[in-house]
């Protein structure tokens, strides 16, 4: 749970108004993001990465070597969305995106409506958990270590269950753009 409440929302106005060179986006992007990563030696962005979302589409060329606000909230879905999605589907579901890219409020509405979802979901993670682990050690009494292993070993696949479930929705409805 430690782990979720780790996990930042992040408000548009935290974001820099004024274009920033890559190295400053990279440590915009690394302190926004930190508390996310698995280990710390995990990197958030790299310039590679950087270049390749722009070679592939997946990011607006910057102008004049420069990334804008929108440049960073893409970079932000892109960061999130890459955990769970091929970078075909992330293009396919970042359309819309692009299509509004000039248009910094919309885009900015549209980043503070996923935000505050992604905040929902987060509690409503947490509360699923703690329900699962209350279900498990009602139905699986503590009895030896290697029980206990097992009852991680279903929590885990209960877990991994739901998340594939709902990852072969969002790739139904990625499919339909």
């Amino acid at each position: 749970m430690q782990s979720l409440d780790r996990m930042v929302s992040i408000e548009p106005d935290t974001i820099p108004s004024m274009p920033l060179y890559m190295d400053q986006v990279r440590s915009f992007m690394e302190s926004i993001l930190s508390d996310s990563k698995r280990r710390s030696d995990d990197k958030i962005l790299t310039k590679t990465m950087i270049n390749n979302y722009a070679k592939n589409k997946l990011l607006p060329p910057p102008e004049n070597k420069k990334y804008s606000r929108e440049h960073i909230m893409v970079l932000i879905y892109i960061y999130y969305f890459k955990q769970m999605l091929s970078m075909n589907d992330i293009q396919k579901l970042m359309k819309p995106v692009y299509s509004e890219f000039s248009h910094a409020s919309k885009l900015e509405k549209v980043f503070s409506q996923v935000m505050e979802c992604c905040s929902y979901e987060k509690e409503t993670a947490k509360k699923t958990a703690l329900e699962k682990i209350d279900y498990i050690e009602e139905n699986f009494p503590k009895l030896t270590e290697r029980e206990e292993d097992f009852k991680l070993f279903l929590l885990i696949s209960d877990l991994l269950c739901d998340i594939y479930s709902k990852k072969v929705i969002v790739e139904r409805l990625i499919d339909l753009l």
